[in-house]
């Protein structure tokens, strides 16, 4: 972060006026973000602490996924079209908060920062040679074929569990820590943290890697009283297969 500001800045609070301020600002999913750009770690893994895992994650790290890219992300499920991501400001128009979130950052003062290149691997968005006129920044194909662009989600992505690599992502790791700082940056419309990872990437114009599974849920299977559809009650589930091919 701190290789983003410079000349007048240098003396103010990045993140916080004082420790009191520290504690109201960062109780709740922000603090995430911030463990993140402050870990002495170079690789981070980071879970939520009801994460729950069928195998160990560690090799996770070794994933083609994770190596392509120096991140791994995995989708949330696909709901909530008219709020967060997909929150309309007005009623009867076709722009939603990701939108207006993504044409009012200003990416050039991060440009001077090294940023992940495009990669061949199956796991990341490919191209970054279409342009969108109101943008300021060239976008994935991920995002302009995603649901959250597309208004038919809310969610994207889902941060109970993230590896992030910040000596690769260097750019869109101050991306990140500027959009819990005091700089005034805009903010998307994000349940807490969970959207803050990939689209500071895409910000950056750097490579990213999702998982292409989309998600699953544990839980139980209910029928409905009157008949018809049956329904899965439960939590999120993920896995992905590494490159020995065994689902993990």
């Amino acid at each position: 972060a701190k290789a983003v500001v410079g000349g007048s800045w240098t003396h103010r609070p990045l993140f916080c006026d004082d420790l009191a301020h520290c504690r109201r600002r960062f109780r709740s999913f922000d603090l995430k973000v911030l463990s993140v750009v402050f870990s002495r770690f170079r690789e981070v893994m980071l879970l939520d602490a009801d994460t729950l895992f069928f195998q160990t994650p560690s090799g996770l790290w070794d994933s083609l996924a994770f190596q392509s890219s120096g991140t791994l992300f995995f989708h949330d499920r696909i709901a909530l079209p008219f709020r967060f991501l997909a929150q309309r400001p007005r009623k009867g128009i076709a722009k939603g908060n990701i939108h207006e979130f993504l044409e009012g950052f200003n990416p050039k003062p991060y440009t001077a920062i090294l940023t992940v290149q495009p990669s061949d691997s199956p796991f990341v968005p490919k191209s970054r040679r279409v342009y969108v006129n109101s943008l300021s920044f060239a976008p994935s194909e991920f995002l302009l074929s995603s649901h959250s662009w597309a208004l038919r989600s809310g969610h994207q992505a889902d941060s109970s569990l993230l590896l992030w690599d910040k000596g690769r992502q260097r750019r869109a790791t101050a991306i990140l820590a500027s959009l819990v700082s005091l700089n005034g940056e805009p903010r998307p419309n994000s349940y807490g943290d969970k959207e803050l990872y990939w689209l500071a990437c895409e910000l950056a114009e750097a490579e990213y890697s999702f998982s292409p599974f989309a998600v699953g849920s544990i839980g139980r299977h209910q029928k409905k009283a009157e008949g018809g559809d049956s329904v899965l009650c439960g939590d999120a589930m993920h896995f992905l297969p590494t490159h020995r091919g065994r689902p993990e």
